[in-house]
């Protein structure tokens, strides 16, 4: 095979010139000079004296010279040891990009493309601002993609983990990149339980997704393929499928719709991340998306239903102490937990938390242990007659309450409760506190509580209107109003991203940097993969108004 070294020689003297060693001077004019021997020779008299043992910095600089003469002499195995011990040896020097690039190149020239790719993707994570040797990388990097490396190297090299920008450099090489390995098979596949407890929902998202494609082929005239992969509704068939998916190359997953089969599905995509990219359209449990940079969590989070209350609360409310009234459950604990931290990242604090069984009516210990609480912080050990009267007859203001109640029935007795017990706060809530129930029987107890939510999806939009209508006039009856805004959402944005998409890794980049998306479910915008488009409202006369 042919040496590819056309630019070497002159990035040798841009490179080198800066070190002042009489040897190193002399090593780079031979060089130049194509003195190959020459340069050999100088290195090997320096390399036996004392000084190269004291004066590393001449071997920093000399070192990399004596790599790239060996080049001309094909001791690419001798290359491969010099270059591992040099980056060993310097690895903070400005040189080992360069050196990685040498390393490379000797890979190459030994047949091994695979590992040359990988090895030249190193340098030019570190070139920093020497644009001669990423330009060298670059284009060897496309070189060996365009005219040697095999189809079968080239795709288990894009299942490594590259840098996007090297991914991006096989993609463009690719003569048809759409099909290339690493590139986008347009084709989605849905992991979905089109059998079992939860069949209503994988056949609502089939449908959906079906109809969501109709329209895009009418729109543009491409057709994207559909795979569907059956879960069951079941962890460890989701496992299976989604190693049945991976087989069969397909690189735009949408769902799962259920969080157990959606972490699952996760987990084994994450490895592969210039290999698929997966949006879980209705999943709710917190860190899915945290598993990998190709996961995306449309439904929003408990965790960002949490944050978005807790900064509103400080920044626009002003409000700086907060207590946690909550309901002894798991929703109760991770809702807690995730107020209390965004609170605390604020600079604020939580004063007091205290749990209520959701099956309860009477929270009467729950109001008591809060007033004595907030009694023995004001009047501390003292058990004095006016601490008495204190904790029996007056108003305690508290700053913020939240309440982040599973249940509207919860919500309806605990406001009413507040004033009762004789507290004045700003109530805070999360999304049950939506529910028209809630409103409707809470009346005047339940006017200005500040909520986070989802943003109420306008059912009387022209966008909404026509995919309701469209949706009944192909399958005949009403799509479900919570699953199938989510999964018609899911699939725009899969197939917005593909638009301005070459390869697989695009398409990660692409659906991280959505923000303010008009969906039919709500205004989506990604920040590490999930979507923090939770919205503020408050209850006013009878019904809740967005404030932010």
């Amino acid at each position: 095979m042919r040496n590819i070294f056309g630019i070497l020689i002159c990035l040798a003297v841009f490179v080198f010139g800066q070190a002042n060693d009489i040897a190193v001077k002399n090593a780079q004019k031979a060089l130049g000079a194509k003195d190959y021997a020459g340069v050999l020779q100088i290195y090997r008299t320096f390399n036996d004296t004392t000084k190269a043992k004291e004066n590393n910095q001449v071997l920093e600089f000399l070192k990399p010279i004596y790599i790239e003469a060996l080049s001309f002499f094909k001791k690419y195995d001798e290359i491969s040891d010099l270059a591992a011990s040099y980056i060993k040896q310097f690895p903070n020097s400005p040189q080992v990009a360069r050196v990685y690039y040498l390393w490379g190149v000797a890979k190459a020239n030994l047949g091994d493309f695979a590992q040359s790719i990988i090895t030249l993707d190193k340098g030019l994570n570190l070139v920093g601002k020497d644009k001669s040797t990423e330009k060298a990388i670059r284009d060897l990097i496309a070189t060996i993609s365009e005219k040697y490396i095999s189809p079968q190297d080239k795709q288990k090299v894009l299942e490594s983990e590259l840098s996007e920008t090297t991914v991006g450099i096989l993609g463009a090489a690719s003569s048809d990149t759409k099909r290339g390995g690493g590139s986008i098979n347009k084709t989605i596949g849905l992991l979905i339980p089109m059998t079992g407890e939860y069949s209503d929902l994988g056949k609502t998202t089939l449908n959906v997704v079906n109809l969501i494609l109709a329209h895009h082929e009418i729109q543009t005239g491409e057709r994207i393929g559909l795979k569907v992969y059956d879960t069951e509704g079941n962890a460890v068939k989701a496992a299976i499928r989604t190693r049945e998916l991976l087989n069969d190359k397909i690189s735009m997953v949408i769902g799962p719709v259920m969080s157990n089969t959606a972490t699952v599905a996760a987990a084994i995509l994450s490895e592969y991340p210039n290999k698929a990219v997966m949006i879980t359209p209705t999943a709710t449990d917190d860190g899915i998306a945290d598993l990998g940079k190709n996961i995306f969590q449309l439904n929003l989070t408990q965790r960002a239903l949490a944050e978005k209350i807790a900064v509103y609360a400080i920044e626009d409310l002003k409000i700086k102490r907060f207590t946690i009234l909550a309901p002894l459950n798991e929703y109760g604990r991770v809702m807690t937990q995730y107020f209390t931290t965004a609170v605390k990242e604020k600079g604020a604090i939580v004063e007091f938390t205290e749990f209520f069984s959701p099956d309860a009516s009477d929270h009467r210990r729950q109001f008591n242990a809060l007033r004595e609480y907030y009694t023995n912080l004001k009047f501390g050990d003292d058990a004095g007659r006016t601490k008495t009267q204190y904790l029996a007859d007056s108003t305690i203001t508290l700053g913020g309450l939240f309440i982040p109640v599973s249940q509207p029935e919860n919500a309806i007795q605990l406001a009413a409760q507040v004033p009762f017990h004789k507290l004045r706060a700003q109530i805070l809530g999360a999304n049950v506190w939506d529910n028209q129930k809630v409103i409707d029987d809470g009346k005047t107890t339940v006017q200005n509580v500040s909520f986070s939510s989802v943003q109420k999806i306008d059912r009387e939009s022209d966008a909404y209107r026509k995919f309701v209508e469209d949706y009944k006039a192909k399958f005949g009856v009403e799509p479900n109003s919570v699953v199938a805004p989510l999964v018609a959402d899911a699939t725009m944005l899969m197939l917005k991203a593909l638009s301005q998409s070459n390869n697989v890794a695009d398409l990660s980049k692409n659906l991280s940097q959505v923000r303010n998306f008009q969906g039919l479910s709500s205004e989506i915008s990604f920040v590490d993969g999930v979507n923090i488009g939770a919205v503020v409202m408050k209850i006013s006369g009878q019904r809740a108004v967005r404030v932010k």
